[in-house]
């Protein structure tokens, strides 16, 4: 039997979970992954910074600080938020919602200053309503075209992407893990379902089952270290 998974949920609640049935790194045989999406940064077009650098500068001179809405405790969202804060040394006070759409109602209202949401919130920048400043991912995306990075935008050490694959039981043969993902590969080459990856806001991202191992692993370590540094806790 196979999982189709997010897989920085599958990472991340390897450790917020303490009393789960499996082990996030064990259990499981990668077989590949499928797709990434950045989260984006985005600021109500009331607030005056145009840029990460003049967003940071903004929490600065705010020693109450400013707040940023997500999702939800533990999640990408909220993570990547705990991650720009330290990384930038600047206060902003997490505040979680039940899910995407109240998160960015917020932001649209004002209620909250600044938002970490997944590729959904674009029709709002597009309209011009919030104004996106990065991606929390390595590369910029072409779903959100013209936007930087934060590394782009000089602040280092903050990647969350937002990432899918596909994952076997542990103990599942080589050789069927490996006619899984070529098989998934040559799909992920189509043109057409390049297309429909995008159409739903993510990035095709094909790779071996060593790489998609790899990923999964330095995702759990690094949540390893930032879940319990952020004090969230689930159970």
């Amino acid at each position: 039997m196979l999982y189709l998974i997010g897989v920085i949920t599958h990472a991340s609640s390897g450790v917020l979970y303490k009393n789960l049935s499996f082990d996030a790194l064990k259990s499981f045989a990668p077989v590949g992954q499928i797709s990434v999406s950045p989260f984006v940064l985005v600021v109500n077009s009331s607030i005056t910074a145009n840029t990460v650098k003049e967003l940071v500068e903004l929490a600065k001179s705010k020693p109450g600080g400013l707040t940023y809405g997500s999702s939800g405790s533990g999640g990408g969202a909220h993570l990547a938020g705990y991650m720009l804060a330290r990384a930038t040394d600047i206060n902003l006070v997490h505040v979680p919602f039940k899910g995407t759409a109240p998160a960015v109602a917020s932001a649209l209202g004002g209620q909250v200053d600044l938002l970490i949401a997944d590729i959904s919130v674009m029709p709002h920048v597009r309209s011009g309503k919030l104004r996106a400043l990065a991606v929390t991912t390595a590369r910029q995306s072409p779903l959100v075209p013209g936007v930087p990075t934060l590394a782009d935008a000089g602040v280092t050490g903050v990647e969350v992407p937002s990432a899918t694959g596909i994952l076997a039981p542990a103990g599942t043969p080589r050789e069927i893990v490996m006619k899984i993902n070529a098989s998934m590969n040559r799909a992920l080459s189509a043109a057409d379902v390049r297309q429909r990856l995008s159409s739903q806001g993510f990035d095709s991202a094909p790779t071996t089952p060593e790489e998609f191992s790899a990923f999964i692993a330095a995702e759990y370590q690094k949540y390893s270290r930032i879940i319990p540094e952020a004090g969230v806790k689930i159970d």
